[in-house]
């Protein structure tokens, strides 16, 4: 690799870490480090949710790899940790897919149309969770797939397990794969690599401290609670609900994008892989049905695109023209200098928003009193437990271990779908944890004793004997 392009390529990975690095908590931040923290102190896994007053059904932990990982950085450097683990994991990502584009294209213009489209998707996923895993360990599938590494695929599918559960979607990809080799005829192939799946689900279900339980929950999530959460929780929606409902821009540029890059696949000159149709036909059906997918969808076309598009575009500039080019080295070299600088002298904290995050609400409790249970919004539950448990147990917190039905009227309290109080009566409740902003507090100050509030949050405490009277 040239000098220059080299440069190009590593300005163009430096861009995206800078655009890519936030900093802000996920509500789901909080309940991973929980998860790590109770794993380490008492040598075993969570089998439910500990942290709800609720009735909790199973809990599978399906991402303590990654949970350890982050409370190992988080513990040991602190704040500054967090950031470098996931700048570690943005740049694995992010290289993978350059050099990809890269090695499979020659004309620079082909190279960043492929290549800001799969991060303009993939931009959805970079915030500090699991499934950056996934988008890592789909690329490594997709190239033991094609260099025929099948074995492979049987020692990735258990690593794969301990970090996220969209090993599901490795899985997904053999088997497509399977079934592409079987409509070419390709049957001694085909069974190859069922061979080597099916040894890989196996150990998983060996090694995998879950064994069985860990797709019985996989299962169950997508049969008992895709419903609730399609309706209540925005990754789970349809793309149009924010296109048409929300307008939001980000995901009017993400269709628009993904057709895009479908109408480069079908117009383009090259012959068609089976297995690459039969892959984008998928996995574009499954990120219109779930915006939760759409990274999914730039991964795998920043793997499969680049073969099919060297010839779609007339445009002559190529990475041979700019390799003696000392104008534009010297220019790669100050933008380069410049970016690192910026990301070398960023700010290493944790940005956590005190307008979401009930921060004071939370230290009054503490102070005030012993403990007690705490209903609470479901994004609020990993921060809340995170600083109160064991001495206080929450509702719902991201995980939403509860049984469907009671999912679904935790939800509807909330958005006040159903009278309130005889929701709260059915359960052991102490305090409630509301905005202030929220329709509900308005109907809960009628007839509950309001015992603080600050300019976003306020709490409502529960005598023992007002249940009767509510």
């Amino acid at each position: 690799m040239r000098l220059n392009s080299f440069l190009f390529l590593f300005f163009i990975l430096l861009l995206s870490l800078y655009k890519s690095l936030k900093t802000e908590t996920d509500p789901d931040f909080f309940w991973y480090l929980k998860d790590a923290e109770y794993v380490l102190k008492y040598k075993k896994l969570p089998r439910e949710n500990i942290y709800t007053f609720l009735p909790s059904k199973n809990w599978v932990a399906h991402s303590i790899g990654f949970e350890l990982f982050l409370y190992s950085f988080y513990k040991n450097f602190g704040e500054k940790g967090v950031i470098l683990f996931k700048l570690f994991l943005l740049t694995f990502l992010f290289s993978l897919i350059i050099i990809r584009i890269y090695k499979k294209t020659k004309k620079i213009l082909i190279f960043l149309i492929l290549y800001f489209s799969a991060y303009t998707l993939i931009f959805w996923g970079t915030t500090l969770r699991p499934h950056i895993f996934t988008y890592v360990f789909s690329f490594l599938i997709l190239y033991m797939l094609e260099k025929r590494k099948y074995l492979l695929i049987t020692f990735l599918l258990p690593l794969w397990s301990f970090f996220h559960a969209g090993v599901t979607a490795g899985i997904g990809i053999s088997l497509i794969y399977i079934i592409s080799e079987f409509i070419k005829r390709k049957f001694k192939n085909g069974l190859r690599v069922l061979l080597f799946t099916l040894t890989g689900i196996l150990l998983i279900l060996l090694i995998n401290p879950y064994h069985f339980d860990y797709f019985l929950w996989i299962y169950s999530a997508f049969t008992e609670n895709v419903k609730v959460w399609s309706k209540y929780i925005t990754e789970w929606e349809t793309i149009f609900s924010p296109i048409f409902f929300d307008r939001e821009i980000y995901y009017i540029i993400s269709f628009f994008i993904m057709i895009f890059l479908l109408f480069i696949f079908i117009f383009s000159k090259e012959k068609k892989e089976v297995f690459h149709i039969l892959l984008l036909i998928f996995i574009f059906y499954s990120a219109i049905k779930y915006v939760r997918n759409l990274p999914l969808f730039g991964t795998l076309t920043a793997f499969i695109l680049p073969s099919y598009s060297e010839n779609f575009f007339k445009f002559n500039l190529t990475f041979e023209n700019i390799k003696e080019n000392k104008i534009f080295r010297i220019l790669l070299i100050i933008l380069c200098t410049f970016i690192f600088l910026k990301i070398l002298f960023s700010e290493k904290k944790l940005i956590m928003d005190k307008e979401f995050y009930p921060v004071k609400a939370v230290n009054f409790l503490k102070k005030n009193f012993e403990g007690g249970n705490i209903l609470c919004p479901s994004d609020r539950g990993g921060f809340i437990e995170f600083y109160l448990f064991p001495e206080f147990k929450i509702s719902v917190d991201g995980r939403l271990s509860v049984p469907s039905s009671l999912l679904e009227e935790h939800f509807k309290f909330w958005n006040v779908e159903v009278t309130p109080f005889d929701f709260i009566k059915k359960y052991p409740v102490d305090f409630i944890l509301t905005e202030n902003k929220s329709v509900i507090k308005k109907i809960l100050e009628q007839k509950l004793k309001k015992i603080y509030q600050d300019k976003d949050f306020s709490i409502f405490k529960i005598e023992k004997n007002h249940h009767k009277n509510l």
